[in-house]
């Protein structure tokens, strides 16, 4: 210190030193509030942070055919006796609606409860089944071209239908209207039965 207090006299009289250490112990200080200031509001931030995690976050869905009583109490709703009972009665259970069978679970509140399990049974493996059969279908209705509204570079990529076929598709819409049915597609020349057998499976009328 003393070595840089003699530096410094080369240059600045004692008067200018002690505006400098002034200065620097100022902006110390500026630095030391700043740092607090910052690390007050990622507290805050982080605060905020936790609190929108919590809201957001995904409730857990248990297997009532196997879930322990400590997970099952971590259902709202559901305490210590009510989950010993739940775990006395399960091996019955053919269904998730079987939960009504346990003493105080009645249509109301398993109605509250049932989003935290996972549904099984015959009925559910029904509605399983029902609903990819729809996907299915709704996947394959989404692959099929339609003949009344697809461009001539839709209709080429149906088998069958090379770029005149198609040509002679759109001027059939242009002067007749929509097709009623594919089977309509007959009208169009070069369009025989064979090759509408072919087309059949690609297209829709709509």
């Amino acid at each position: 210190m003393k070595r840089f207090n003699l530096f410094l006299s080369g240059f600045l009289t004692q008067s200018q030193q002690k505006v400098l250490l002034f200065l620097l112990i100022f902006f110390a200080f500026g630095k030391f509030l700043d740092l607090v200031s910052y690390q007050g509001n990622n507290s805050v931030q982080e605060q905020k942070r936790r609190e929108e995690a919590l809201k957001t976050d995904v409730k857990a869905v248990w297997d009532v055919r196997t879930a322990g009583v400590q997970e099952l109490k971590m259902v709202p709703g559901i305490g210590e006796k009510t989950a010993a009972k739940i775990v006395e009665l399960r091996s019955e259970f053919v269904c998730l609606e079987d939960l009504q069978m346990v003493s105080g679970i009645g249509p109301v509140k398993f109605a509250k409860l049932k989003e935290y399990f996972l549904p099984f049974g015959v009925e559910h493996q029904k509605k399983v089944k029902q609903e990819k059969k729809a996907e299915l279908e709704y996947d394959k209705q989404a692959e099929l071209v339609d003949v009344n509204t697809a461009s001539i570079d839709e209709l080429t990529s149906v088998k069958g239908i090379g770029r005149v076929t198609a040509q002679k598709i759109v001027d059939y819409r242009a002067k007749n209207g929509k097709f009623n049915t594919a089977d309509d597609l007959l009208k169009i020349k070069g369009v025989g039965q064979k090759k509408l057998e072919v087309i059949l499976p690609q297209v829709l009328v709509k």
